[in-house]
């Protein structure tokens, strides 16, 4: 009678301590309510493009900056290839299904223009050229968008008649009347600044008709400036001469009498030597 107590007592005990490690075992371990991150990266592509009386030469630099829908400049992965003589393709892998704001910019590279402070504030350089901008705002749900450049800058061009001289000269911006702009591409035109410029090229003397050429930063509406040609120690100083974004102001005439005109008319296409 006593085994059988002794036994029965033995049974229960390994009963209870079962049914305790049973329940160590099934107990449910935490859960990590933490949401898991599902946003979904989109690549994008964008085709930005001139007009066709333009061309971009060898050489030509593309900058591209993307901004959120706060105005928050989004650091993204982004690729810049040119597609053709007159359009560049910018990739750039952002979150699909948001809008964004894309700042593009063309130039002659960094001895033309400073881009080191960003988009909204393009400075002039040594030898500033040709200049286009555009801003893009998208959803990028889209995968592909396509956009036309606008010109940055205003083109100031001197034109002589009947040269029979050899040598150099100096066509420039009166230092009465210097330029004081930056351009801002996320506003699409030029803004007022402290630090003044004058433009201006070395002209040499080989043949009539258009010898140089130099570009600037207008505001909207234009600018007045003077204009100066400086040739074996005499000078010609036209005054209140118009400069517009978008357009072409011609200086023409002879340097024998040192008489011009002006006139505006659309933006040219240029070939001619310059140095600054």
């Amino acid at each position: 009678m006593k085994k059988l107590i002794y036994t029965l007592v033995i049974l229960a005990s390994l009963f209870i301590s079962c049914g305790k490690e049973d329940n160590h075992i099934n107990e449910e371990l935490p859960v990590d309510d933490t949401p898991e991150d599902k946003t979904e990266v989109q690549h994008i592509l964008i085709t930005a493009n001139v007009r066709e009386n333009f061309k971009l030469p060898v050489g030509t630099r593309c900058e591209a900056e993307f901004y959120d829908k706060d105005g928050k400049k989004v650091d993204c992965k982004k690729t810049l290839s040119a597609a053709s003589e007159r359009s560049f393709n910018i990739g750039a892998d952002l979150d699909k299904g948001k809008q964004y704001t894309c700042l593009l910019w063309f130039d002659n590279g960094s001895y033309g223009y400073d881009i080191s402070e960003g988009l909204k504030s393009v400075r002039m350089s040594t030898k500033p050229s040709m200049a286009f901008y555009g801003k893009l705002e998208f959803n990028s749900e889209t995968t592909t968008h396509n956009i036309e450049m606008k010109p940055a800058v205003a083109q100031v061009v001197l034109k002589l008649n009947n040269v029979i001289q050899t040598g150099s000269g100096l066509f420039s911006v009166s230092e009465a009347t210097p330029i004081n702009y930056v351009f801002d591409v996320n506003a699409g035109t030029a803004i007022s600044t402290d630090e003044t410029y004058i433009p201006k090229t070395v002209f040499l003397l080989n043949n009539s008709g258009k010898v140089a050429e130099f570009y600037t930063f207008t505001p909207d509406g234009g600018i007045t400036v003077n204009l100066q040609v400086n040739y074996n120690d005499r000078s010609k100083t036209t005054e209140n001469a118009t400069l517009q974004s978008g357009y072409a102001t011609t200086l023409e005439g002879d340097l024998e009498t040192m008489i011009f005109s002006t006139a505006i008319t659309d933006m040219l296409e240029t070939d001619v030597y310059t140095e600054m």
